[in-house]
């Protein structure tokens, strides 16, 4: 008795349905690739601290906690023995900001 019955519009529905295998993709590679990025990220924001502008140090940190908090989270489920894929969903959004934040502050500045 708990069913439910979603009636989007039929262009909703394709548009999303275009998009499936693309965003499963990258969902994946992005967790992937998640603990390898952490540790640059790490290793540059020790390295980097004192060649950097204060505006790059902000950014290596906000990297720095925005991933940590995304790897710690994602390894907390699979210690438990959780879902990955349903409990992923809340880290996904902070890797994806951890990785622009890190992009940020590894590219050189544009004149």
């Amino acid at each position: 008795d708990y069913e439910q019955y979603v009636n989007s519009p039929f262009v909703l529905r394709k548009v999303l349905r275009l998009f499936v295998k693309s965003s499963i993709l990258i969902f994946n590679i992005s967790l992937l690739l998640l603990p390898f990025i952490f540790i640059v990220s790490i290793i540059y924001w020790i390295i980097q601290k004192q060649k950097n502008d204060e505006f790059k140090q902000r950014a290596f940190a906000l990297s720095v906690i925005l991933l940590g908090f995304s790897f710690l989270h994602l390894l907390l489920h699979a210690v438990t023995g959780a879902v990955i894929d349903r409990y992923a969903t809340p880290s996904y959004i902070t890797t994806i900001l951890g990785y622009i934040s890190f992009y940020v502050a590894c590219c050189p500045k544009k004149k």
